[in-house]
């Protein structure tokens, strides 16, 4: 029984050895190989003496070696801590510190680049620079190294993410979190030995590291890519033959606009979106794209790992769901006093079972906060997840907003997301983005942000009002419309919601008309 995630690939190198494991650029590593690499790497951990328990920050892009670091962390029962490549020193300095890193696995350049900041970093003793010449990575190790017994209780990483205010914090994963992660979504998405998967999202997402070891899982090939232009993906797509992809909502929107030819499309077997709500056209037009491939539909929360997913055969069914449970989670929509909601009640989204997280890296109070009793499942821990959902007739589930991004204005309480799904449907909106700001009169104003299709016609605000006046209530029209030519995205490329916040807070510093409109 697999208990680890090198588990998986020590039996895809037994089941599967000549598999292909790993495709970057032109190399290509085989299951045999990956297994060979990944205990190598280990035996440079424990030579430096790492000990079990101690953790293990990798910062590089994606690159073969970033794999081998996170699956021999596993394998000598230390913690990995991935870090997105795109983050600058300030932001790692963070993240080393708080984790209370051991060690550093990255390149030559990003080592320079943060010796300014070492000194923040007391428990950081060693580091692995990948790109160092003549090391010995692909030597044979030792037969008498010695390896953790790890078992599937024992913390596996921390993985850090952003809120609304304050630093990241680190979400602490389990070896279980991350097998029964990897395990669900195997099962759903079907993948097997014949998928060739494209990673395109960071391994500090744990949309991006579940797809990885899940791939590892079924012994399918994984080809690491970073991209500069959404055209480079297509590229690959017809180079590598993919038949699974993996992406959030902005570099959707912008695949989805391109000019598909029949080698970069025909190999296609599913597409999944996670992150935030697909655009209603921009899944229309990935399904002209790809009429042969499934798209899956999930929602993801890093406390829980994995959560639900849409099955492709019901999304027309169920336009605008987030789903039903995966396969080993259990999801409630509950009342603030724990009891459950009714058909098409609102309330807050709570997750139990072997996905949820322990809880937050060395912050009890906010583990007790986000992490309690669940009375109807006898008091079992869950995570709340803070997003308000409500579930239909069939037991479909459907986001509403989040909790600490509700707006108060003129004493209602409006989601952005309602606003956004209405928007949305008008046939130039690309993309929207509702945030708020203080205002003097109104409490707190609505602001929209727009990217327009420009390729179907030309959209003004004052077309954009009128359209939202047919489709909103009064109190939930924004009160500044902007349209943008891109609407800011995070490092894991979801829309940037907190840095349009920060940025927006006071846009309504000036006299506001009597009908609570800008003048």
């Amino acid at each position: 029984m697999v208990q680890t995630i090198f588990q998986f690939v020590e039996d895809s190198s037994q089941r599967h050895p000549n598999n292909i494991a790993i495709c970057h650029k032109d190399k290509q590593i085989n299951y045999l190989e990956l297994w060979q690499l990944c205990v190598n790497m280990a035996a440079e951990f424990t030579k430096l003496g790492i000990q079990p328990g101690d953790r293990i920050a990798i910062y590089l892009p994606k690159l073969p070696e970033a794999v081998y670091a996170i699956f021999s962390a596993s394998l000598t029962g230390t913690v990995f801590v991935p870090i997105n490549p795109v983050l600058k020193a300030s932001q790692v300095a963070h993240i080393l510190k708080d984790s209370g890193a051991n060690l550093i696995v990255t390149s030559i350049n990003r080592l320079k680049g943060l010796e300014e900041v070492f000194e923040n970093c007391p428990n950081l003793k060693h580091s692995i620079c990948v790109d160092v010449p003549n090391r010995n990575i692909n030597s044979p190790v030792s037969d008498e190294l010695s390896l953790a017994k790890t078992s599937k209780n024992d913390l596996a990483a921390i993985l850090y993410t952003s809120g609304s205010t304050g630093l990241p914090k680190g979400v602490m994963l389990t070896q279980q979190n991350l097998v029964i992660g990897a395990k669900s979504v195997v099962e759903y998405l079907e993948i097997n030995a014949d998928d060739r998967i494209l990673a395109l999202l960071p391994f500090s997402f744990d949309y991006g590291l579940n797809q990885i070891i899940s791939s590892f899982a079924a012994a399918a090939r994984v080809v690491l890519f970073d991209y500069l232009l959404p055209r480079d993906v297509v590229k690959a797509i017809a180079k590598y033959q993919i038949t699974g992809l993996a992406a959030v909502p902005p570099l959707w929107q912008q695949l989805a606009a391109l000019q598909w030819h029949h080698d970069a499309a025909k190999s296609m077997r599913y597409f999944t979106n996670s992150g935030g709500v697909l655009n209603p056209s921009t899944l229309a037009r990935l399904r002209e794209i790809w009429p042969q491939a499934k798209p899956v539909l999930m929602y993801g929360l890093t406390e829980a790992f994995r959560s639900t997913y849409l099955p492709h055969n019901e999304i027309d069914n169920h336009p605008g769901s987030m789903g039903i449970a995966i396969p080993n989670a259990e999801v409630y929509v509950l009342h603030e006093d724990g009891t459950e909601c009714a058909a098409n009640e609102t309330g807050e989204l709570v997750h139990l079972g072997e996905l949820v997280s322990p809880g937050y890296w060395q912050n009890p109070e906010k583990t007790a906060k986000r992490f309690k009793p669940v009375a109807i499942a006898s008091g079992d821990i869950g995570v709340w997840s803070g997003d308000q959902v409500f579930k239909n007739e069939q037991g479909y589930l459907f986001f509403v907003s989040r909790l600490d991004e509700m707006i108060k204005t003129s004493g209602y309480r409006v989601s952005p997301g309602e606003i956004e799904s209405e928007l949305v449907l008008h046939p130039a909106i690309k993309s929207i983005v509702v945030t708020s700001a203080k205002h003097p009169k109104l409490g707190e104003g609505i602001i929209a942000l727009i990217e327009v299709d420009s390729s179907i016609e030309t959209l003004t605000e004052s077309e954009i009002r009128k359209f939202a006046m047919k489709r909103l209530a009064n109190f939930m029209l924004p009160h500044h419309i902007e349209i943008v030519a891109t609407i800011p995205t995070n490092a894991n490329g979801k829309f940037d919601r907190a840095l349009l916040k920060q940025q927006y807070q006071d846009h309504f510093v000036s006299a506001v008309s009597v009908n609570g409109t800008e003048n």
